[in-house]
Order: structure tokens, then sequence, then C-alpha cells
């Protein structure tokens, strides 16, 4: 690779000074577009096609191209952040099988157990944790300690146990039944679960593990914290090395995709009290830092952030360039775009921003271009106009009919102000091909999917 000196050869020598620098080339085929914020391939830099190429963000390349990359593995672990029931994921899982890419939502991570408890219903093979963002990262930190304490390369264990601390657990059990009338002992049958944080109420934070007492039920399982159990070696090591064969979380260069959408309440518009001078010291967005912050240490091949609007408008958009910089200070390729929901067969207009990032070895995604027209109800940011995904200006274009409410509700059953049911069934088949999609079972919805696939 060349990099151009910084003082030409040419002037050096004519001054009579003897050149320092080391003569090579500088190559690239990729440059960064500010107007649309995005990496984009590059393209002869004359005045003619200036504009066609950042005309270039909306998506040409084909998803087979990202595939081409020898690098790229066909199977993609994600990590759903503020994840919700976990639609973001599934949504990028059903993307995925269209292009041909594995994708498979492998840990879960969100503070609403109700939307935990769904999401694990719904996707039995995910690792769901109920818990906040700054736990969890602080406990995939202490996780990586723990593998590299008790777990060898390949997944093997350490060579030996503890006998000190495998003979005084020994001592502390068998001391117990010969004197009843000393205080009861419990005995540490097995972990069977780790987190970072207060999940009693205690007041006191740190690192704990799930305890099976021997001789009790799962229903008498408490949380100790670790360093309380300093004398049950064996029992954490065999928790550590089979937590890390069965990956129950993700450790670093482990993860393929971390995809979420950083609560907005301190983002959004809706929200009168938002700090519109200075909103990254709210409380309220530290969201967003700490994703940033799970990215940085995991080091996925791919992220997506999704958030509101309003964060390219607030405070002239500082959230959302905070957002894009920190992607690209990791060395990520980024893409910024604004999606309308509506664009793509839904009966509303719902815009969100959203961000890719990728590794340097991995081809960056394009957006999607819309498939359907949509009935536009408000404007976007005007220094982030030409980053909504749209076509371009004289582009062919082939997209459907805008759908409306109707299109979306007409089938359902009428409810009347007394109605006492809580599960009602349909009195006609569906309509459109939004209710026939929505009313499809899962393996339907992939049947569908593949079926519009193939049409286009």
């Amino acid at each position: 690779m060349f990099l151009q000196p910084a003082v030409d050869t040419f002037v050096t020598l004519q001054a009579g000074l003897k050149p320092n620098s080391i003569k090579s080339d500088f190559y690239f085929d990729m440059e960064y577009c500010v107007e649309f914020s995005t990496f984009q391939t590059l393209r002869t830099q004359t005045s003619e096609n200036k504009l066609e190429c950042c005309a270039d963000v909306t998506p040409t390349e084909s998803t087979e191209s990202i595939l081409e990359d020898k690098s790229f593995s066909k199977e993609l672990l994600v990590l759903d952040l503020y994840s919700g029931c976990g639609g973001m994921s599934t949504g990028l899982n059903l993307g995925a099988k269209i292009s041909g890419v594995d994708v498979v939502t492998k840990w879960a991570i969100d503070q609403n157990l109700a939307a935990c408890e769904s999401l694990k219903l719904n996707h039995p093979q995910t690792q769901v944790r109920n818990d906040s963002a700054g736990d969890f990262l602080q406990l995939l930190k202490e996780w990586g300690k723990l593998c590299k304490r008790y777990v060898r390369n390949n997944g093997h264990t350490t060579d030996t146990l503890n006998p000190e601390n495998s003979t005084k657990e020994a001592t502390e059990s068998s001391s117990s039944t010969e004197d009843d009338s000393e205080p009861e002992e419990y005995e540490v049958e097995k972990l069977v679960d780790i987190c970072y944080g207060d999940p009693d109420k205690t007041g006191e934070r740190g690192l704990k593990f799930k305890v099976h007492w021997k001789g009790y039920s799962s229903n008498e399982d408490t949380w100790e914290p670790a360093k309380e159990l300093s004398n049950c070696q064996d029992a954490i090591r065999e928790f550590v090395t089979s937590g890390f064969k069965k990956n129950i979380l993700p450790l670093p260069g482990g993860v393929g995709v971390i995809c979420g959408g950083p609560p907005c309440q301190g983002i959004s518009g809706y929200n009168r009290f938002r700090d519109v001078d200075s909103p990254l010291t709210d409380e309220r967005n530290q969201q967003i830092v700490v994703f940033m912050d799970i990215v940085e240490y995991l080091k996925p091949k791919f992220v997506l952030m999704e958030n509101v609007v309003d964060i390219l408008r607030l405070d002239k958009g500082s959230l959302g360039r905070y957002a894009l910089s920190r992607l690209v200070d990791m060395r990520y390729q980024a893409r910024l775009g604004i999606i309308t929901a509506g664009c793509y067969g839904l009966s509303q207009f719902r815009s969100r921003v959203f961000m890719w990032g990728a590794d340097p070895n991995m081809k960056l995604p394009p957006f999607p271009l819309p498939t359907h027209d949509v009935i536009v109800r408000y404007g976007f940011p005007l220094e982030f106009e030409r980053n909504v995904v749209a076509y371009s200006e004289g582009q062919p274009r082939d997209v459907e009919t805008a759908l409306v409410l109707k299109d979306a509700i007409s089938d359902l059953p009428h409810v009347s102000n007394n109605e006492t049911r809580e599960r009602m069934s349909y009195e006609s088949l569906p309509e459109t091909d939004f209710q026939r999609y929505i009313r499809s079972t899962k393996h339907e919805e992939q049947a569908y999917e593949d079926e519009s696939h193939q049409e286009i």
C-alpha cells in the first residue's frame, strides 16, 4: 500500500534535500460519502459523475456479492439488545434467509419480564436474559475472565482441580452431619445460572451465581455472591466449562450480528421535557453509549442499530452523529439510512433511522429499495434528507400500491362495547396479501417469503 509523502519528492530534490520517505503507493477502492453518511465503491472523480457516485447509496449491489467474501460465514449468531418480543432479530432472520444467510438469534436481553417470556416462548433456542444492558455488559466482562481462568483453548478444562478447596468442602459437609447441635450447613450441588447486579434487591450489586442446594428442590435455588463461593471451585469450574461449550453468553469475536434499538424516551419529540441542549448527558439517552460499549467489547462482524428519526433532529443530530462516529472510530464500515415502514408493505408511514456497521473484512450490506408506494405524512430533517432510502431520480421503479388501514384490518370481526371474549374467530377469508401474511404460521410465513422472493 502506498501513502503519498507529505512533501513532494521532486520539490525535495530541487531544494537539495535528501528525501527521507520510503517510496510506496496507497490503493483503495472504497470512499466515505459525507452527504449520504455511507461508505461506497469508489468512482472516477469527475464533475460529471460526482453526483452519481453519491447517489449510489441507494442499494444496487446484490446480496450475492456480500456472500462472495470467503471470510463470510453462512451462519451468523445474533445478540438482540433491548429485544422486546424479538421483532427486530426475527425480521433480520426472515430477510437473511431470502438472501441465503442463516441468522440465528442466540442471545437476547430486555428489562421487561413479559417481553422476555414471550420471546422465549416463540424462540426456545434463544438464551433470553431479563436484565439491563449495563449489567449485561459487566456480566460479559466477568464471564470472559471466568472462561480465561477455567477453560483452555478448544474448550478443554484446566489441568487439575484444587484439592485444598475440595477437601474443605468435604470437611464442612461431614462436620455438619456429625454434630447436629451446630447450625445446619448447606452443600452446593451445582450452579445453574449467572448474573451481574442485584436480582434479590438486597442492595448488594456484583457477580452472582444461582445455587442449587443438595437435598433441596429447584424452588429453593438462591442467588449467591461469587465472592462467597470461593470454596466451591469445582462447582464453578463445572458451570463455566459447561456454559462455554453451550455458548450461554457471547465472547469477544464470537458474535455475528448485534442488533437493537436503544430506548428513545429521552429523544422522542413527544417528550416535552427532553434535554434539547445536551441530550447525551441525559441519563435516559445513555443506552446509546451502552449499546456502542457492548459493540466495542464483543467486536461483532455486523452491527444494526435502530432509533427514532428525532435522533437526527435533536441538538442538530448530535446523538445520531455520536453513534455513527463510534462505529467509524471502532473501524467499522458505516452506513446511515432513514427507512419508512409504509414503503415495505405496512399501512403506516412510521419512519426510523437505521445504522449498519460492518467489519472491514465484510461487505457492508445495502439498504433494501422500497417495494410499495407510500402516503407521505411528514418530512425529514433537512440536513439528512439524502439519507432517506429511496429510488434515485430517473431510476426505474416497479412498486405496489400504498397500503391503508383498511388493507390491514378489514377482515377483523366486529367488536361491540360489551364484548367479553378474549379470543375471536375470523368471520371471513383474508382479503389482502397483508392479511394472508399476518395470519400465516411460522412455516407458512417462510414459504410465503420464499414464494415472494421467487416472484421478484
